[in-house]
């Protein structure tokens, strides 16, 4: 890895926050007791009100931004880690990171502060994480199991490659490993790495997509690999490209006989369109995987549109014996359009693998865990009736939030061409959750659901023994059905007015036997935000010139700023050919200086309350980008920009036209509408592109408290 040293020279010592604000301290900033923070005895967690239109209530989703693949699913002493792909700046795709959340009981989940940044050698891609019990890598250094990440990190030049982080303080902070990459690039689409510890040959494998087929690794030490086989060619969908493979072992039918699940997803041609997921069941020696069934049978882990990238947790304890699995809820066909706000994409939630046998083979059946059952109310049970068309027994019934678990005869008595549940009812508006028993199939209506994501998601579902047992959860914006226990599966996101909360139960074109359900108004989980108590000095702007040569008082976030980024040069050295121009005593940061223009991240000054006339000045230079390099004033209750400035474009005298520079350039805010407010200054650099830095210098700031207020 580039610039190795720099990475340890940020490593995060604590994370910091204040409102929703996150501070991260590093070492630079430890320089004076006097000027820096502190973290009290105590932390909370804060529980911010998710109760946006469209939020989960117990399904996981981050406070804000946008989310993709679930990564490093990880149990650790008492703990389940959820590691996922996390843009910090946006609500779209963009910059890759690590975001961060952990349960004690897989319902209620903290966020975190985010694990792993995005750095010079380009985004963190999905990956893995496992707890080296044996500390085969060396990385430990404390009495803590060390917890490994390994990762794929896609470089500027579009390459591939694998890389780890590691953590020695139970996943709160990690650090890259200065060996990176542990497995250079091999092809353009090589991601996506799965590490586990095979027991029978004492070694760690790693299976990893290439293209349409999956390669096979292994290791001593999580760090020195070997390729040892390759599974794909001609087996199974062959949607372009597979992504984020799993690999596993299940007893079948709780047996003593054992198989081993291989979990791929596919970018494209899933049943429903767009994105989704298949598996395959076989034999695995260590080294290679033999496939049971017939090279192009295809066997899809869910129906529905919106399961993808899912994976399992690792290191779950073997007295509890669960293969836990959770997915992402979308699909990449529109993802980044899906009418949320300020957050884009959630899970699943988490579900129980199995393997079973039936009639056509061994096949996986998946179904909630049992801790979500904490979630539910009192509920309602219908006992045996029939049910005939243009009745609806659940008229009294309804809710945004709930659990459903029935049965019905489909046996001769059985003269419905179909039956099920009409949910989220509300003038035209309602989704279809039906049993064909013409067709042998179950499916998820979305024709009248709303405004988003319209259409008809069916599976393949014959009854056990003459039944048909239909389970769902329905959340603000998603249904989950389950059918026959888990035998096949439909996960689909609806969003729909608030205010339809109606529920029916219907058949058509004759009766069906209902013979039991159970109908569960469920709770919200406790969904929150990891926010150590912090105590600042009272009402101080430290370091607002960085005359003391570093970033003392300063707190950053990613790795666009570091110390090493102060300097005193008067004319730039590796960066354009001007000069800074109008600089302000001997230090001011250069944004290029370490990172060049590939690093992103923030830099935040301590809390100040505004006072004086509420005139603020500062010099700004480097990159042009008003969206994705500027300065802003922050107020801090609720982190709200109140001015924003980028850089200026430099009148060069030779050509009489304007050009981005170097140049330091001064720039005034009137924030006097502000005075009395606490706020702060946010210096950001979200671009990676040609001119991606930011330049600064002299921040003079009217601060006071109570009283007369000083300027810097």
């Amino acid at each position: 890895m580039k610039n190795k040293s720099r990475f340890l020279e940020t490593l995060f010592l604590a994370t910091l926050m204040c409102g929703t604000m996150i501070f991260t301290l590093t070492p630079l900033q430890l320089v004076s007791a006097a000027t820096t923070s502190t973290v009290s005895a105590t932390s909370d967690i804060s529980h911010p009100q998710r109760t946006e239109l469209y939020r989960p209530q117990y399904h996981f989703s981050p406070q804000k931004n946008w989310m993709n693949d679930p990564n490093g699913l990880v149990y650790y002493d008492g703990e389940y880690h959820l590691f996922f792909q996390y843009h910090p700046y946006g609500d779209t795709w963009g910059p890759m990171h690590w975001g961060h959340a952990i349960s004690k009981n897989l319902v209620d989940w903290d966020e975190y502060p985010i694990a792993i940044f995005q750095d010079t050698e380009g985004m963190i891609f999905s990956g893995s994480a496992v707890v080296d019990w044996n500390n085969t890598s060396g990385l430990q250094t404390g009495n803590e199991k060390v917890m490994v990440a390994m990762f794929t990190q896609s470089t500027p030049n579009n390459t591939q490659e694998q890389g780890i982080a590691y953590s020695n303080d139970r996943g709160r902070t990690w650090v890259k490993y200065a060996g990176n990459p542990v497995l250079p690039n091999i092809s353009p689409d090589f991601r996506d790495p799965k590490v586990f510890w095979h027991e029978q040959t004492k070694q760690w494998v790693m299976i990893l997509t290439l293209g349409n087929k999956v390669a096979i690794y292994n290791s001593p030490n999580l760090k020195q690999w070997t390729k040892v086989s390759e599974f794909g060619d001609g087996q199974g969908s062959q949607g372009r490209p597979w992504e984020c493979p799993d690999l596993f072992p299940l007893s079948v039918d709780g047996g003593a006989t054992q198989k081993w699940v291989m979990l791929v997803s596919v970018q494209s041609a899933a049943p429903a369109g767009g994105s989704g997921a298949q598996y395959f069941v076989g034999d695995f020696d260590g080294k290679n995987f033999k496939n049971l069934n017939p090279a192009d049978k295809i066997l899809w882990l869910d129906y529905g549109k919106d399961n993808y990238a899912g994976v399992s947790f690792s290191d779950i304890p073997a007295s509890d014996g669960r293969r836990i699995y959770m997915g992402w809820m979308s699909n990449w066909e529109y993802a980044q359009s899906a009418p949320t706000s300020p957050w884009r994409s959630s899970n699943t939630v988490p579900r129980s693998l199995q393997l079973k046998t039936f009639s056509d083979g061994i096949r996986l059946v998946q179904t909630p865990v049992t801790e979500l059952q904490a979630l539910r109310q009192s509920g309602t049970t219908l006992p045996t009736q029939t049910i005939t068309p243009g009745t609806n027994p659940l008229s009294n019934l309804s809710g945004k939030q709930y659990e459903v678990v029935a049965e019905f005869n489909v046996d001769e008595s059985c003269t419905a061409s179909e039956f099920g549940f009409k949910i989220r009812k509300g003038g035209s508006n309602y989704t279809k959750l039906y049993y064909s028993k013409s067709n042998s199939e179950m499916g998820i209506d979305r024709s009248a659901s709303g405004i988003f994501a319209t259409g008809i998601q069916k599976a393949p579902l014959a009854p056990q023994n003459g039944k048909i047992k239909m389970r769902f959860l329905v959340d603000w914006s998603s249904v989950e059905l389950f059918g026959n226990d888990g035998r096949e599966t439909i996960t689909d996101q609806i969003f729909t007015d608030a205010a339809n909360e109606g529920l029916e139960l219907y058949s058509q074109g004759g009766n069906v036997t209902l013979n039991s359900l159970q109908f569960y108004p469920l709770n919200s989980a406790s969904i929150g935000k990891y926010e150590p108590q912090v105590n600042w000095p009272n009402g101080s702007f430290t370091n607002h010139d960085f005359e003391t040569g570093d970033l003392t008082g300063w707190t950053t976030i990613g790795d666009a700023f570091n110390v090493n980024d102060v300097t005193d040069l008067m004319t730039p050295k590796g960066g354009s050919g001007d000069s800074f121009g109008d600089k302000e005593g001997k230090y001011h940061v250069w944004g290029y200086k370490d990172g060049l223009d590939a690093t992103v991240g923030e830099m935040r000054s301590n809390p100040f309350v505004l006072g004086g006339d509420g005139k603020i000045d500062f010099r700004i230079g480097g990159g042009v980008d008003i969206d994705n390099l500027y300065v802003a004033l922050v107020r801090r209750s609720d982190d709200k920009e109140l001015l924003k400035a980028t850089a200026n474009k430099w009148l060069n005298p030779s050509t009489n036209q304007l050009e981005i520079s170097e140049k330091l350039q001064k720039v005034t805010w009137d924030a006097s509408p502000y005075i009395g407010q606490e706020c702060y200054i946010k210096v950001v650099d979200k671009a990676a592109g040609g001119w991606g830095h930011i330049n600064v210098d002299d921040f003079n700031v009217p601060v006071g408290t109570v009283g007369t207020p000083t300027i810097l």
